[in-house]
């Protein structure tokens, strides 16, 4: 695998969807319907984010030409506690 496409899958992971809506704060858009927030990423890309009740992110979806990146993350109480 090419060091770049290493490299954008890290995109994908929740800290770096949640720098990079920092970051971009007035390009940041939350869907109205299924808790998406949806924030600008590499290349021109969109990354989607699907949020719980919390407006954590659960879910990161992200499509880099024909090819499309995801991941899914299980937020457990505990680790809520410690933030």
């Amino acid at each position: 695998m090419p060091a770049v496409e290493r490299l954008q899958q890290i995109w994908i992971m929740l800290h770096a969807v949640v720098l990079e809506g920092v970051g971009a704060l007035d390009r940041v858009r939350v869907a109205e319907r299924g808790g998406a927030m949806i924030v600008p990423g590499p290349d021109s890309s969109e990354i989607r984010a699907t949020l719980d009740a919390k407006n954590c992110p659960t879910s990161v979806e992200m499509s880099l030409g024909a090819r499309t990146y995801s991941g899914d993350f299980a937020i457990t109480r505990a680790s809520r506690n410690m933030a």
